[in-house]
């Protein structure tokens, strides 16, 4: 079952973001990372990753997870997903998923 990580985050976490990622260690080409404006991430700050811009004007983190979804959605090999939401300052090693997938179950 293929997994996706989905996350928002603004300009100024991107340092936390890049930290998480790399210590969670997932696909890029299976990662969405949902910025705003008015400095959006750049895809040379996250080469490989999927960058979507929130259309929302103001922080609304509640809102700036359906477009990663809508995305995940319109681009998921058939069969069953999973997806992995995080914030841009969550620490993440090898054993995190499981209890995660576990408690969101």
């Amino acid at each position: 079952m293929n997994t996706w990580v989905l996350t928002p985050c603004q300009h100024p976490r991107l340092s936390d973001l890049t930290t998480s990622l790399a210590q969670l260690n997932h696909p890029v080409d299976r990662t969405v990372v949902v910025t705003t404006l008015p400095e959006p991430i750049g895809s040379d700050d996250l080469p490989g990753v999927t960058l979507l811009v929130s259309p929302e004007p103001e922080v609304n983190i509640s809102r700036w997870w359906n477009p990663g979804l809508d995305r995940i959605e319109q681009h998921y090999e058939p069969g069953p997903y999973r997806v992995l939401g995080m914030w841009p300052d969550g620490r993440h090693d090898w054993s995190t998923p499981a209890p995660l997938r576990r408690v969101r179950r």
